[in-house]
């Protein structure tokens, strides 16, 4: 089968897409083949070597965190998950994998994967499982956002802002969106009450929120 790898650290052409051994599912583990995989700030961090303390010095490292396609096969032990079932689900991030998300099949325990929610491509649900997650996080784990109080996302027209917007809406916080202009429009549709170019806002004028999630990480 096909998969993508890295063989040194470095610039984006360290990537191949190369043939390997398709694996099988030991026990607690399922085979899903691959409809599509998408790529996130993690996968670029681990190829250029800035995460080297999770992922290591032992070459051919996998690319690809995330996945969506259907069950292929199940090990020994495995419950309530069937073959030819579409699910989606992603690699542990802290795992040292030389075969990934992006590869035509890839194998996770059990518990890794989920059925993929009707109505979703499989290239929509790969798009948003690691931003969607990543999102959750900041405003239930992190911030424990309740409704009512005001949010500002940073950001907030990437993979990750476009996430926490609508999640933010959805329970029911009273969200402002700090990203382009051009981006307003869309935004908006998603659940922003307000939106702010980031080229013209300076924080001094954005106000005061009980809870800011900050998808960019500078000044």
């Amino acid at each position: 089968m096909k998969a993508a790898q890295i063989f040194s650290y470095g610039a984006p052409d360290v990537c191949s897409v190369v043939e390997v051994e398709r694996p099988e599912p030991g026990p607690g583990q399922v085979l899903v083949a691959v409809a599509a995989s998408s790529v996130n700030g993690h996968d670029a961090l681990i190829r250029s070597g800035a995460m080297k303390i999770v992922s290591g010095r032992r070459f051919p490292i996998g690319v690809g965190l995330d996945f969506a396609g259907s069950v292929a096969a199940v090990g020994s032990g495995v419950e309530g998950v069937r073959t030819g079932e579409p699910v989606w689900g992603t690699v542990h991030p802290r795992a040292k994998h030389s075969v990934a998300g992006a590869a035509e099949f890839v194998v996770v325990p059990a518990d890794r994967v989920a059925p993929v929610p009707a109505g979703l491509s499989a290239v929509q649900a790969a798009a948003l499982i690691v931003p969607g997650i990543t999102a959750l996080a900041a405003l239930r784990r992190a911030t424990g956002l309740r409704a009512g109080e005001s949010v500002l996302i940073r950001g907030a027209a990437g993979g990750v802002g476009t996430a926490a917007v609508q999640l933010a809406h959805a329970f029911g916080g009273r969200v402002t969106a700090l990203a382009r202009s051009g981006h307003a429009v869309a935004l908006t549709s998603l659940g922003a009450e307000r939106v702010l170019d980031y080229r013209e806002t300076t924080p001094d004028r954005i106000g005061s929120f009980d809870v800011i999630v900050d998808t960019v990480g500078t000044e």
